[in-house]
């Protein structure tokens, strides 16, 4: 996966680029829905964030409104992995303003997506 495949999603409705310094302003602006941080890695490196994009693509797609996706500087995501509770990249670090709900690393089977974006939505839905 090329940057260039990463830099078409933030022309798309439901993503945007987030840097450290507008996280916090970010997240509090989700409060209304669940917001997905999508922590890339080296997209040259890392073959898996190309699938894990095509995944966060299809959740906004089935979740209009409830679900946004600011896709996390590469200058920046060493500096915010342990705050927002990533180890690997990729990860999806899912909150609901503030708040962390679960964070999910590397691909994974859709039924995993199926089981647990349903759970992370409502958890959005109660804070």
């Amino acid at each position: 996966m090329s940057q260039a495949l990463l830099d078409s999603l933030v022309d798309e409705p439901g993503f945007t680029p987030v840097t450290a310094d507008m996280l916090d302003a970010y997240l509090a602006e989700g409060a209304r829905c669940a917001t997905a941080l999508f922590f890339t890695g080296d997209p040259e490196k890392k073959l898996e964030t190309a699938d894990v994009a095509v995944v966060l693509r299809e959740l906004v797609r089935m979740h209009p409104g409830s679900l946004r996706v600011g896709i996390i500087a590469r200058s920046d995501e060493k500096t915010l992995m342990k705050a927002c509770k990533v180890m690997l990249f990729p990860s999806v670090a899912f909150f609901s303003g503030q708040k962390h709900l679960e964070t999910i690393a590397k691909i994974q089977d859709w039924s995993v997506y199926e089981e647990k974006i349903p759970h992370i939505l409502s958890r959005a839905d109660a804070a």
